[in-house]
């Protein structure tokens, strides 16, 4: 939103350099008029402008482009293992943010202003209206004249012309005066007026509006004052009538009205002398179409660097708008490029390791040893540094700015604390077994303005991140005793079940040896040393298969009724917390699958509510089912292509 504020200000300012630099010394007045609001017009347009160029002839894919789909793919298609076990797989469980009053502040101060002018916006309006309807009117031509009682500035608002009934009864003064506000009533100044007022009522706060006003004004008096000497050819005679009300009072309900004052006369009557030939109009022409057409493209581009070149637009974009708004986003891996790294659960619904319930887990799980160095993601304040008996266990919690919080739990050391200034890359803990663990882990989340969304959009995928299988890598002992007794691997061993429908069902592997069974079969096992570096790597591409999707679970009507009390209940649709009235919109047809869950002591705190649920719609429903479905076809056909590469 400020960045689209901030293009429409640069957009007013160059345009606005433009007329100056090309049209406000001509007399090309009509010309000035329908570039003025053009200008005005235009420029509301630039943030959504987009100049389309085909895709499809002009597209680099990039290798980050690359390896960010393949990374999406994979990261999506991990298995959810019980070593690692978070908080948020029990209950959503959301750490307390500080709040931010800034925005409100801002907010509430742009609120209170616009309503002021609105509302004086409003009463002028009124008043003019009132004073044409309280007063003598007179038809005149296409308006009407209305006669005021106290002296005042001739003047225009919509097809009332207003003076004061002294100057009427003069006829000298009268047929020129009246020429001049004609010719703002027939070419409707006044609405002209009034679109910059309400512009400059909404846009209070953006300048560029004042100077527009001010270039409108004086260039409705240049029209009207061609009219007049159009019609009696007396420039002396006009300009000795405009001197002498030049020093006449206005009202504020004026500033909506067509009118002359002492401030405008100078350049008034330089401009009644001023001519433009034909061949200056079209060499201004000639200066004038070339700009507006590189300010266009000037303000279009945006779309068309995204076409050529990817992703890296994108990253040139966020770039710019962060240095100039000084946004503090998460980038980096909390891990940074560990080479061990194994992405164990990620964000979203799944199937919870120990109780095999769909529940919501809303941070993202890396597998890595004990005393694996944490990083700050980005540059920020450390908020919290806490210890708990179960749930995140030691944790710590950073602000970076007043949008973005990271937290990063079950760690074994905390290295910072609270209110240190940490820089982007900084060790600030090691990675543990604490709180609601398993097994070593990390739990890392992303807080944007106070909602938890899914970090994988908050760092890049290292060279290891996460292209191996998530398995067990713990320093403690393996789940499955069997495989080091039978077969002799290490504690520490690569287990992938890959189930029926395969050349091998299951595929055992550590640093010095390979194991594949097949049912019913002789295993085959094969040194790691002897295997080729096309098997090798077919080996370590196999992943665990993607989690089955959770079947329907419809609520009743009765049920549904149920949840309206906020006291009670908590409710996410489709992942996104909402009020407990949204859910009168809805029947129990229109859910899917619903999911119900306790809090425990240590999440429900901040909250009134004792129970959380998780609901998907239909829509929702059967678009992850699709996104489920090509995930296992594409995990299935690279399987199968990497177990042809290891067909002994």
């Amino acid at each position: 939103m400020i960045a689209g504020l901030f293009e429409i200000f640069l957009c007013l300012l160059v345009l606005f350099g433009i007329y100056k630099l090309v049209l406000e010394q001509t007399a090309l007045h009509r010309v000035k008029r329908f570039y003025l609001l053009f200008a005005l017009i235009f420029s509301l347009t630039t943030p959504w402008l987009n100049l389309e160029i085909s895709s499809d002839k002009i597209m680099i894919p990039t290798g980050e482009m690359i390896s960010e789909t393949l990374y999406e793919v994979v990261a999506n298609e991990q298995a959810i293992s019980p070593e690692a076990i978070s908080p948020s797989e029990y209950t959503e469980v959301k750490p307390k943010t500080s709040i931010n009053y800034a925005p409100w502040a801002i907010g509430g101060l742009y609120l209170v202003i616009a309503f002021v002018l609105v509302v004086r916006f409003g009463r002028n309006i009124h008043r003019l209206f009132t004073k044409a309807k309280n007063n003598t009117r007179i038809p005149y031509k296409s308006a009407k004249v209305v006669l005021l009682g106290q002296p005042t500035i001739p003047h225009n608002f919509l097809k009332f012309i207003f003076m004061y009934n002294e100057d009427y009864k003069k006829e000298a003064l009268r047929e020129q005066l009246l020429a001049h506000e004609l010719g703002h009533a027939l070419q409707r100044h006044s609405l002209d007026i009034l679109l910059v007022e309400l512009l400059q009522v909404l846009f209070w706060f953006n300048p560029m509006y004042y100077f527009y006003a001010k270039a409108i004004r004086l260039n409705h008096e240049y029209l009207a004052d061609a009219m007049v000497l159009g019609k009696f050819n007396d420039i002396v005679t006009y300009q000795r009538l405009l001197l002498k009300f030049a020093n006449r009072n206005q009202s504020n309900e004026m500033s909506l009205a067509c009118l002359s004052n002492y401030s405008l006369t100078k350049k008034r009557f330089k401009m009644m002398t001023q001519q433009t030939t034909k061949m200056a109009a079209l060499v201004r022409a000639a200066i004038l179409l070339p700009l507006l057409a590189v300010t266009t493209l000037c303000f279009s581009l945006k779309t068309k660097a995204e076409a050529i070149i990817g992703n890296n637009a994108n990253t040139l974009i966020s770039t710019l708008e962060n240095s100039i708004f000084q946004e503090n986003k998460p980038e980096l891996h909390p891990l940074g490029d560990y080479k061990y790294l194994r992405t164990t659960s990620t964000y979203g619904m799944r199937k919870d390791p120990v109780t095999k319930e769909d529940k919501m887990h809303k941070g993202v799980d890396f597998s890595a040893k004990t005393g694996t160095p944490v990083i700050a993601t980005a540059s920020g304040t450390v908020e919290k540094v806490e210890s708990l008996k179960g749930g995140y266990g030691n944790y710590i919690q950073l602000k970076h700015d007043d949008q973005y919080q990271t937290l990063y739990a079950q760690l074994s050391e905390m290295n910072v604390q609270v209110g240190d200034k940490v820089e982007k890359g900084q060790l600030i803990g090691k990675v543990g077994n604490t709180g609601h663990s398993t097994g070593p882990h990390l739990h890392y989340e992303v807080i944007k303005a106070g909602e938890k969304v899914d970090p994988k959009d908050y760092y890049k995928a290292t060279p290891d991140t996460p292209t191996r299988p998530a398995i067990l890598l713990l320093e403690q002992k393996s789940r499955d005793p069997k495989n080091v007794a039978v077969y002799a691997v290490e504690e520490e061993h690569y287990d992938i079940n890959l189930g029926s429908g395969f050349e091998y069902e299951k595929v055992i592997y550590d640093d010095n040896k390979a194991i594949f069974l097949r049912k019913n079969e002789e295993p085959i096992i094969k040194d790691m040393a002897n295997l080729s570096v096309e098997q090798t790597e077919a080996l370590k591409s196999l992943t665990l298969p993607p989690r089955s999707y959770l079947g329907k679970l419809q609520p009743t009507q009765e049920i549904v009724e149920n949840w309206s009390d906020p006291t009670i209940y908590g409710i996410w649709i489709d992942n996104k917390k909402v009020d407990n009235s949204v859910i009168s919109n809805y029947k129990a047809s229109d859910f899917a699958h619903y999911f119900k869950s306790f809090l425990y002591p240590n999440a429900k705190k901040g909250k009134i509510y004792s129970y959380q649920l998780n609901l998907t719609t239909n829509e929702k429903y059967e678009k992850d089912k699709i996104r489920a479905a090509q995930q296992k076809a594409e995990w299935e056909k690279t399987t199968k292509a990497s177990l042809a590469k290891l067909d002994f």
